[in-house]
């Protein structure tokens, strides 16, 4: 969550010269310094797109791992578990990280050839040609973005979602196995016997303290 995604890298000879005068452009972001710049871009949308990354890029994700630990790991009452097994389902909706994962390398395919080609040497002459000589670039402008540690990090957080956050996973298939014991398997498997059986075991098993261990 803080620890930088990717890094933004303006490198040719207009930086290097407004390197020298104390004007850098190099920056590291993470997921939540990304929060912040979206705040601070001002206009009326501001609000709406703050609000919506912090749901689905912070909020969601925070939650949804943060609750599934807890019902793996805490001896609570059945009612207790299954009810935060709830919330936690409903959380995993809230998540967004893997937009994010494909993202960042769009940015540096998109943002990388684009700012080369705004500033050249055939293109502006008076300006590229002199600081070339000077600072020995052969680019005039190019903006990188490169990834960061952060978001390898990332990369193993989606495929662990993938794995055990969404419905039908092989972990959301334990939890409900063991929180739901009487529930009778799907059509065509669905039987009276088995409607009996399991309105049975409900019945035993209803209140008592349960952990999924």
């Amino acid at each position: 969550m803080f620890m930088s995604c990717f890094d933004r890298v303006v490198t040719g000879s207009v930086p290097a010269l407004l390197k020298q005068n104390g004007f850098d452009f190099d920056e590291e972001y993470s997921i939540w310094s990304l929060a912040d710049i979206i705040y601070e871009l001002g206009g009326l949308n501001r609000h709406l797109m703050y609000t919506t990354y912090l749901i689905f890029c912070v909020i969601g994700p925070v939650t949804r791992c943060s609750t599934q630990l807890l019902l793996l790991l805490l001896p609570l009452p059945t009612k207790w578990l299954r009810a935060l097994h709830e919330l936690s389902r409903n959380a995993s909706i809230f998540y967004a990280l893997e937009v994010l994962l494909v993202a960042v390398p769009l940015l540096n395919m998109t943002f990388g050839p684009v700012s080369k080609n705004l500033l050249t040497v055939k293109s502006q002459p008076a300006l590229c040609v002199p600081l070339a000589e000077r600072f020995g670039e052969e680019t005039c402008l190019m903006l990188s973005v490169n990834l960061a540690k952060g978001y390898y990090v990332l990369c193993v957080h989606v495929a662990l979602f993938l794995y055990s956050g969404f419905d039908g996973s092989p972990t959301h298939k334990y939890c409900q196995h063991e929180l739901h014991r009487s529930d009778c398997p799907p059509f065509p498997c669905c039987s009276r016997g088995g409607k009996k059986g399991g309105r049975q075991a409900e019945q035993a098993s209803g209140g008592e303290a349960a952990t999924l261990h």
